[in-house]
């Protein structure tokens, strides 16, 4: 399926207009004129490393910012021929860089755990009280289910596929799509859903994680 035709600039003021009061269709176009742009943007502009996934959850995050805040963008502050398609693709790459800097930290704290773990190892003689290492993590176990049983209530079943996913690092939009059942829509379709299902469930972790 082709992705449609770059819209002209009075198109693109009128869909920000339409997403400022509330059009129900207007997000949909949104995604639809502007996912696959976006994701061929980030793709021609960065590395070849960075995994498509990171590269569609940050077009996808600047979307959907979009329609949830449309009065974010001004278009009396943007002087290029199109101001809308040049704000998404700032924040585009705003989010790309917000998701490789998580990725890192996310690394790093990983190394420094083992690290940690293995220093520890060193100090950890037959002769010492084991039952305190274990008590530790019976109540980190117990807290995460605490919170994950708080985040899984009122999900449909569609829902906790995906949060499940999430939790053991699965970040290919097709088996989220695949859990969700919309595998038979269009890819763009299909990103921008998952991105939303995604989105609600961050939304709710950290709720419950940080109180």
């Amino acid at each position: 399926m082709a992705s449609p035709a770059p819209l002209s600039l009075d198109e693109e003021l009128d869909l920000h207009r339409r997403l400022v009061d509330g059009d129900a269709v207007a997000p949909a176009q949104l995604a639809e004129v502007y996912l696959d742009r976006l994701i061929d943007f980030l793709k021609g502009t960065n590395d070849k490393s960075i995994p498509r996934e990171f590269i569609a959850d940050a077009a996808g995050d600047a979307l959907v910012s979009l329609i949830k805040k449309p009065a974010s963008f001004d278009p009396g502050r943007n002087s290029g021929e199109l101001p809308l398609w040049a704000y998404l693709k700032m924040a585009a790459k705003r989010d790309l860089q917000n998701i490789l800097s998580k990725e890192q930290r996310r690394k790093k704290k990983s190394l420094k755990n083992v690290e940690l773990s293995e220093e520890a190892g060193k100090y950890l003689g037959a002769d010492k009280e084991p039952a305190m290492i274990l008590q530790l993590k019976e109540e980190a176990e117990k807290a995460e289910r605490e919170i994950l049983t708080a985040v899984r209530q009122g999900l449909s079943a569609g829902e906790l596929q995906v949060l499940d996913l999430m939790l053991q690092g699965e970040r290919k939009t097709a088996v989220f799509a695949e859990a969700l059942g919309i595998a038979d829509l269009p890819p763009s379709e299909q990103e921008a859903l998952v991105q939303r299902v995604k989105n609600k469930l961050n939304k709710r972790l950290e709720r419950r994680t940080h109180g």
